[in-house]
């Protein structure tokens, strides 16, 4: 609505009570974008490339208005393949060059650019790089650990001369073609990743932990980018909307260069899909870390920057001495989510592969890539959660793993929060001189949570070490990359209950607290907040020293 010149010049003077007020609070910024900042470069020398485009579509006839326009530009769009998250629609349209910024014209359009392909289904480093040769295997005689796990895994599918029988399930879904025998490779590897880890020439193969449903979601055509980039998305969502699993991996998804002014599509619709911290998702980051950092090529891949998922990066070896493998994608990802790949897991290299079962039954073969450090980082998740039980929630397990993690001093663009124990029991059990309290549950909004910090009561001299990670799941909104997440938490730590400074003449309820996540001691706006990556991310986490004699009875406020 316009308003007279009159009340813009009063503008300053209004109350909360002025007619419009409620409504002007919610306005963060005012701008005419031009249709040629809607599109994104375009690389096909196609004439007519086919594009992704998103619309900002509340409501259908915004939809069906898209498409009235392009006909009068004589472009058809077909509103049967499309997919719509929030608000936001997503269109697959092929358009002539010249036609793009007519095209941007339309008031309700976000952005446009080149449709996006799948990764390819390879191995990071291409077998004929490894030095040596396969080795035979003998699979275990055993069960899963615990049958009653629900896990799935969505790939190229196994082979059917591989019997992974008890283990694994071969699931089809719906509308797919003949099977592509190189990604049946991939998803033969992605699965003896998640059943078995890092094969060892020197031990027999392990009692896997779960059964795993295999669905295969490739086939011959899928790298043809004309509508079966959808289709495959269409598939795996299809199956998690209707059916509820704890663990999923997924080590394929679009290669698109990272843009920090707009979520993926994928990266949307798996944040909506595990917004409620059920499922314990991990996405592979990719293999583009070789590529170009400025154009955001070497960056993570989409959906492993989604903030409800564990996105996994690789390192080179399993070995004390260690580093991001040089293939796995880079971080930081937007913010909230600025902190990816969340983790690491080993993934192979050339002097240390990662050993999966072969395609010739009773062989392995040596490989590497960030779609088997996901798979092995989830294998480590369901081990916990086979050991203690079902009291352990999704969100924990994540916290548990990143809060394990150790960064070796790396920067975090790289490792993000650290590689992550290969060893199960470092996750389980405590060392000398140290405790791990696990704390879950459901914070509604406006209310608060006491955390407790167990410390002796007798004086402690010394020096303590307290590590802090808080993990949570939210819903998020797709319309608004800035502020993405729907759910902040403000933690207060308490160091001592018996301290309470007099503010006003009187003694407060609660006892003082002191910075502990926070970079700025003073008090923050909500802006700072947000930028600082503290109130609004989904995962925080920090190692913080004090002398003993400063904790009496010390507590996190949530």
């Amino acid at each position: 609505p316009t308003r007279r010149s009159s009340d813009l010049a009063s503008l300053s003077k209004w109350s909360e009570i002025k007619p419009g007020a409620d409504e002007l609070v919610r306005i963060e910024n005012i701008y005419c974008a031009p249709p040629e900042e809607r599109l994104q470069p375009v690389l096909s020398p196609k004439d007519a490339p086919l594009l992704e485009v998103v619309l900002h579509a509340p409501a259908v006839y915004i939809i069906e208005g898209f498409r009235d326009y392009m006909r009068t530009l004589d472009v058809r769009v077909d509103l049967d393949r499309r997919f719509q998250i929030d608000g936001l629609c997503f269109l697959g349209v092929r358009v002539p060059k010249s036609l793009h910024v007519e095209m941007a014209k339309y008031s309700f359009l976000r952005v446009a650019r080149e449709m996006p392909h799948l990764r390819e289904l390879r191995p990071a480093t291409p077998v004929r790089s490894f030095s040596v040769g396969g080795f035979p295997c003998d699979l275990p005689k055993q069960g899963p650990v615990n049958p009653e796990l629900r896990v799935a895994v969505f790939d190229g599918g196994v082979p059917p001369d591989i019997n992974l029988k008890p283990w694994v399930s071969r699931k089809i879904t719906p509308k797919l073609g003949k099977p592509d025998p190189a990604s049946q490779a991939h998803g033969l590897g992605v699965t003896s990743a998640l059943l078995f880890g890092p094969i060892n020439d020197a031990q027999p193969l392990p009692q896997p932990f779960a059964a795993v449903d295999h669905y295969r979601v490739i086939d011959e055509n899928t790298q043809d980018p004309e509508g079966n980039y959808y289709d495959v998305l269409e598939r795996i969502t299809a199956i998690l909307s209707q059916k509820q699993y704890d663990f999923v991996n997924l080590s394929l998804g679009p290669e698109v260069a990272f843009d920090d002014n707009e979520v993926h599509l994928w990266t949307l619709k798996f944040d909506q899909l595990f917004a409620d911290g059920k499922t314990f998702v991990t996405v592979a980051a990719g293999n583009t870390g070789e590529g170009d950092l400025l154009s955001g090529v070497a960056r993570i891949q989409s959906p492993s920057d989604a903030v409800n998922v564990l996105g996994v990066g690789a390192s080179d070896s399993l070995g004390k001495q260690w580093k991001r493998a040089p293939y796995s994608s880079l971080g930081p990802g937007c913010s909230p989510g600025v902190m990816k790949p969340d983790v690491l897991a080993f993934g192979g290299s050339r002097k240390e592969p990662f050993w999966i079962l072969s395609t010739q039954p009773g062989q392995t073969a040596p490989t590497a890539g960030t779609s088997y450090a996901s798979p092995a980082a989830l294998r480590t998740a369901i081990g916990v959660r086979a050991y203690l039980g079902s009291i352990v929630q999704p969100i924990a397990l994540k916290g548990l793993l990143i809060h394990h993690s150790d960064h070796a001093a790396h920067h975090c663009h790289e490792v993000g929060w650290g590689r992550i124990p290969s060893d199960i029991e470092e996750l389980i059990t405590c060392g000398p001189g140290t405790a791990h309290i696990l704390y879950q549950g459901t914070l509604e909004a406006g209310k608060y949570l006491r955390a407790r910090i167990p410390v002796p009561n007798i004086p402690i001299v010394g020096k303590v070490s307290i590590s802090a990670t808080f993990c949570y799941a939210t819903e998020t909104d797709p319309q608004d990359t800035v502020n993405y997440t729907r759910a902040g938490l403000d933690i207060k730590f308490r160091p001592d209950k018996t301290k309470r400074t007099k503010r006003d003449g009187k003694i407060p309820m609660h006892p003082d607290t002191m910075p502990f996540f926070q970079l700025k001691q003073l008090y923050s706006s909500e802006e700072e907040l947000r930028r600082d990556a503290h109130q609004w991310e989904t995962c925080v986490k920090r190692t913080r020293g004090f002398l003993g004699t400063s904790l009496n009875d010390p507590v996190f406020d949530i």
